[in-house]
């Protein structure tokens, strides 16, 4: 099996669940339910939910953790988004949430995009997405 066949593998039966889940957190975070029931940014004044969405953050880097060696190892010129995933991660446990998903930070969030898009690009895949990759 080609490197590129055991990445395309790899990104759509380990990375592709992952990122799906890392979007709703993602989404959790930015968004919540009302109590009426409608949807409402979240203003992060329940420390609660935050601390939910947070936890679920760091289960989720937890299973990443596990696929970015075999990832690393078929498309090395990987490693550095895992390195800024690991910092703004370290950040946010250390308090600063705007590394969860700041645009004005090198945010989880920014690393992420960047690096799933970085894979799409070497998959040949960026453009032709389906609703659930984007």
């Amino acid at each position: 099996m080609s490197s590129l066949h055991a990445l395309e593998e790899l990104y759509d039966t380990k990375f592709r669940p992952v990122n799906s889940e890392f979007k709703q957190i993602a989404t959790n975070w930015q968004m919540k339910t009302s109590p009426d029931g409608s949807n409402v940014l979240n203003d992060h004044t329940d420390k609660e939910y935050d601390r939910k969405v947070i936890t679920s953050l760091f289960e989720l880097h937890e299973r990443v953790k596990k696929i970015t060696p075999e990832l690393t190892a078929l498309y090395p010129e990987t490693q550095g988004y895992v390195q800024r995933l690991e910092a703004a991660l370290e950040k946010v446990k250390q308090g600063d949430d705007k590394y969860f998903t700041g645009v004005t930070v090198d945010s989880y969030h920014t690393a992420w995009y960047e690096f799933h898009f970085e894979l799409l690009k070497k998959l040949g895949r960026e453009g032709k997405l389906s609703p659930d990759e984007v």
